[in-house]
Parts: C-alpha cells; structure tokens; sequence
C-alpha cells in the first residue's frame, strides 16, 4: 500500500483521529480530507507562532467549516 504525504495526509489523519484515536494512518486513495482541514495544514495555522496548540474543539471546526 502506499501512504499518502504532504498537508493532505496530514489533515485526513487528523479528521480521523477525531472519529476514534485509535485510528491508523490513511493510505493513499484519492479520497480528500474535510475542506476546512485541508485549507489549514496547506496555508498554515494563522496567527500561530510554533510552538503553539491546537485544541480539539478547533479542530472540529475547521473539519465543520467549508
């Protein structure tokens, strides 16, 4: 199997890892994460200065937003 790399796999792990920790990595399947997500590990964490924390109810948002 090959594993996905980059913002993308980044974010679908972490919309995973939401749904239940003990989650494995994702492979590569095409499949794209959320869209707020996505937008986030791409352009980065705004106004974050590392290092810095992400809470889990931001993250939700961001797996909730467009």
């Amino acid at each position: 199997m090959v594993t996905a790399a980059g913002p993308i796999a980044l974010a679908r792990l972490i919309a995973l890892l939401l749904d239940d920790i003990t989650n494995a990595a994702p492979g590569y399947d095409c499949n794209m994460p959320p869209t707020g997500l996505a937008r986030a590990t791409q352009e980065g964490w705004k106004g974050g200065v590392p290092p810095f924390t992400v809470t889990r109810a931001q993250l939700q948002a961001l797996r909730e937003s467009d």
